[in-house]
């Protein structure tokens, strides 16, 4: 009965608790376990609060370090902006000073160009009096040769003006004892007096040839002294010349430019590139060390030979400087063979010859040497020349230029 009674008590009402309890017990688990779920989130989410707030300290101290950074740029930036607007300055000062040594040089180059058209000038006043001094000694050698043959006359004929004399002081003597020869000793004596006139007329030339000599003897000295004190300025201006050379090269801070003229004596044959001898000894004695001295001095060892001509035209037809020049500057031909016929052709066959000529005296594989021709076209003054209607010999015109420069 009790058993019966129990199970009546456990029976649908006590299964239902059971089912109730076990889903409160559930429910309970669920809620517990969404409670550690949140409890999880919660501290994920803090985790991931703390490491953003990491994150944004990092970023903080990034962007004040930028604004360091910024700082620092911008004082650097104000430094190079006040070292930039020196530079600018100190640059405008350079350019300003620059301008005044232009104008310097250009002043210099000015008073250059006008020394050498002194010389020039000069120079044609040595040749004018060098060949009236020429043409006087010769004068003087005739007249002296004059002189003593007229010297020699008369000694000559005074001596036989003296036997003459003697002859009609013996005729006289002879007329006085006797008076049968009478007329053949007047007309003896007539023929005396004649030759004696004669030989006075002589005499008085002589004093005149003597007074010519003294004449000539007197020019002569003028023309000496003219000629000394022609030398003097020469060496005055060679001097100022020099100076001048001197100040040019400093204020370019280059090389000179070594000019050899036809002028001075260093010529080539007409129409020819054919050195003479006194130019190619000019070569080798002096332009060579020049060059060497320069070249090292300003590290210049390109050596640029530019050949110059006048404008008188040479006249032929045919040339053959197109197959020839290579050929010449090789050495595998001759000089003398080179056959230009326009005077652009001559200045670079000259150019060739002194390229030749400047290898042959010394200038090594270290030298680059290369022929260059200007033609007719160029001034000695560096200005371009204009055409003329009836061109003329210029030696003035008629030079090689050698300029150096860097590779």
């Amino acid at each position: 009965m009790s058993d019966s009674s129990d199970e009546d008590l456990l029976g649908p009402g006590s299964d239902l608790a059971i089912a109730f309890s076990g889903i409160l017990i559930m429910v309970l688990l669920i809620v517990f376990s969404l409670g550690l779920l949140q409890s999880k989130k919660r501290s994920a989410a803090e985790d991931l609060l703390a490491a953003k707030a990491v994150k944004i300290d990092q970023i903080t101290q990034n962007v004040a370090a930028a604004h360091e950074q910024v700082d620092d740029l911008q004082d650097n930036l104000e430094e190079n902006r006040s070292r930039i607007e020196s530079e600018v300055e100190k640059a405008t000062a350079l350019n300003a000073r620059m301008r005044e040594l232009e104008e310097t040089l250009m002043s210099v180059r000015t008073d250059l160009n006008t020394k050498t058209d002194q010389l020039a000038i000069i120079r044609n006043e040595y040749r004018v009096t060098t060949a009236k001094q020429r043409d006087l000694q010769n004068l003087s050698a005739v007249l002296e040769n004059r002189l003593e043959e007229k010297a020699a006359t008369l000694a000559s004929q005074l001596e036989q003006n003296e036997r003459l004399s003697a002859r009609l002081e013996e005729l006289t003597h002879l007329l006085e004892e006797s008076t049968g020869d009478n007329q053949a000793l007047e007309n003896t004596k007539t023929e005396l007096k004649v030759e004696n006139e004669r030989l006075r007329d002589e005499l008085a030339d002589k004093s005149a040839n003597s007074n010519l000599a003294e004449n000539f003897l007197s020019e002569n000295q003028a023309l000496t002294l003219a000629v000394e004190k022609l030398e003097m300025l020469r060496q005055e201006y060679k001097a100022e010349n020099d100076r001048l050379n001197v100040e040019v090269a400093r204020l370019n801070d280059k090389p000179p430019i070594i000019v050899i003229k036809d002028a001075d004596g260093y010529s080539f044959e007409p129409g020819s590139a054919e050195l003479s001898d006194r130019l190619r000894v000019h070569l080798a004695r002096r332009t060579v060390p020049l060059i060497a001295d320069n070249a090292f001095k300003f590290k210049t060892f390109v050596v640029e030979v530019i050949g110059h001509t006048d404008e008188v035209p040479i006249g032929r037809r045919s040339c053959n400087l197109d197959g020839g020049l290579l050929h010449a500057l090789e050495g595998r031909m001759r000089l003398v063979d080179l056959i230009p016929c326009d005077n652009t052709g001559l200045g670079m066959a000259r150019a060739i010859s002194v390229v030749r000529e400047l290898r042959r005296a010394g200038l090594d594989y270290r030298y680059t040497l290369r022929p260059l021709s200007a033609g007719q076209t160029t001034l000695p003054n560096g200005s371009v020349a204009s055409p003329q209607r009836r061109p003329i010999e210029q030696a003035a015109r008629r030079r090689i230029e050698i300029r150096l420069r860097q590779r």
